[in-house]
């Protein structure tokens, strides 16, 4: 096919797919498993679906379940969300936040930090550090405050965690994981 085709027209028509039909067709080749996992190539079809926005879904946490309604559907009916997410499983989970089709997650205890791909169904857990501040300082309030989303200035996905520090200088601090870098790095001093 790619002979006969130009191979920017392959590309075309591949940014145009659903991701799951992406994830089969990234076994044709090489060359398409590198085009398909290319940054670039992630970067327009996001694009290209959300300008569509012909799929939609609404994500409901209850208790130790998570379910997704295709609202597409017009009988939606909530569906379970496999057990893949095994780090989660039997805890009492927390949405923290959502960008892009990716899911941001907690146990209830926020020891486990999951990030979960709702088109793949892949998913990351994040390892916390515990020689960083907010794993052996106090947080702010009952619960610690948490923002996740996309930071387009470095292309990339973060999840920022917000915690109080009395111990060396009053006053809000942060760490903040980088999915690019898979790390946490602290941020001290926050103004509030």
């Amino acid at each position: 096919m790619e002979g006969c085709v130009p191979w920017d027209l392959i590309v075309e028509i591949l940014c145009r797919l659903p991701v799951k039909s992406l994830v089969r067709f990234s076994y044709v080749s090489k060359r398409w498993r590198s085009e398909i996992s290319n940054p670039n190539f992630i970067r327009l079809h996001l694009k290209r679906s959300s300008q569509a926005s012909t799929h939609s879904s609404l994500v409901i946490v209850d208790g130790r379940k998570l379910s997704l309604v295709d609202l597409s559907n017009p009988l939606p009916i909530p569906k379970e969300v496999d057990d893949s997410l095994n780090s989660l499983s039997g805890k009492f989970i927390e949405l923290l936040g959502m960008c892009d089709g990716l899911l941001c997650m907690s146990t209830y205890d926020y020891n486990t930090i999951v990030l979960w791909n709702m088109s793949t169904g892949e998913h990351l857990t994040l390892l916390l550090q515990p020689d960083l501040g907010y794993y052996r300082k106090p947080l702010v309030g009952p619960n610690p405050l948490f923002g996740f989303g996309y930071d387009p200035i470095n292309d990339d996905y973060k999840v920022i965690r917000i915690y109080q520090s009395f111990a060396l200088s009053f006053g809000l601090n942060a760490v903040s994981y980088s999915l690019r870098s898979k790390s946490w790095k602290e941020i001290l001093g926050l103004c509030y």
